[in-house]
C-alpha cells in the first residue's frame, strides 16, 4: 500500500514538474507566461509606490498650519494668474484682427 502512494506521489510531482515546464518554460507559452506575471508584479509594485506617495502627500498637508497652507495657496493664486496672463498676450499677439473701413 505504502509502495502505491509513494508511485502516486512520484507521478503528481512530475506532472506538476510537467506543468510548470510548460507554464515556465523555454517555449513562447512559458515566455508570455513570465512576462505576465513580471508584469502583473511591476503593476502592483507600482500601485504601492503611488499609495505610499498619496499618503505622505496627505499626511504633509494635514501636518501643515493654516499660514503655509495660506501662503501655498497664494503662491498657486499667482502663478496661474501669471500664466493666464501670458497665455492672454499671446493671443493677443499671434490672432488675426479683421479691420472694417467704410466709407460714408
Amino acid at each position: 500500500m505504502q509502495l502505491h502512494k509513494l508511485h502516486e506521489k512520484q507521478i503528481l510531482k512530475e506532472d506538476s514538474g510537467t506543468l510548470e515546464g510548460l507554464l515556465f518554460g523555454d517555449n513562447i507559452l512559458g515566455q508570455l507566461a513570465s512576462f505576465g506575471t513580471s508584469f502583473l508584479k511591476g503593476g502592483l509594485a507600482y500601485a504601492q509606490k503611488l499609495k505610499k506617495m498619496t499618503y505622505d502627500k496627505i499626511k504633509a498637508n494635514l501636518e501643515m498650519d493654516e499660514a503655509e497652507r495660506m501662503k501655498l495657496l497664494k503662491e498657486k493664486e499667482e502663478k496661474k494668474k501669471i500664466r493666464l496672463k501670458s497665455a492672454f498676450f499671446f493671443f493677443a499677439n499671434n490672432s488675426a484682427r479683421i479691420e472694417v473701413l467704410r466709407d460714408d
